[in-house]
């Protein structure tokens, strides 16, 4: 009987959290998570700025990938070019093709 109530509850709390979720999309905040071009802004929790930095990257993703060329590719290109991302560290100064998608989805 108590893992009913268990599932249940986790049911219900799914559809809270993501109606929460969207009610704060719906108001034009940010819901979360670290988004390549953005910054948060100190004090207003829920707002972004444009780090103009790295948005020109992301321009320069979006244009290759809308001229058809592959996520492969474009991560190719960044690294060649040698256009650091936020998360380069001396281990791992390369752009995978994972950041590529993520910003070009």
């Amino acid at each position: 009987m108590r893992a009913l109530v268990d599932e249940q509850y986790i049911r219900d709390l799914a559809v809270r959290t993501r109606r929460g979720l969207e009610g704060v999309i719906r108001d034009g905040q940010h819901a979360g998570g670290r988004t390549y071009g953005y910054r948060a802004v100190p004090g207003k929790p829920g707002d972004s700025e444009i780090v103009e930095q790295e948005a020109e990257i992301v321009r320069v993703i979006f244009a290759c990938y809308v001229q058809g060329e592959t996520l492969r590719a474009i991560a190719h290109d960044l690294n060649r070019r040698r256009l650091a991302h936020r998360a380069a560290s001396s281990r791992t100064p390369r752009r995978s093709m994972a950041t590529c998608r993520a910003v070009a989805a």
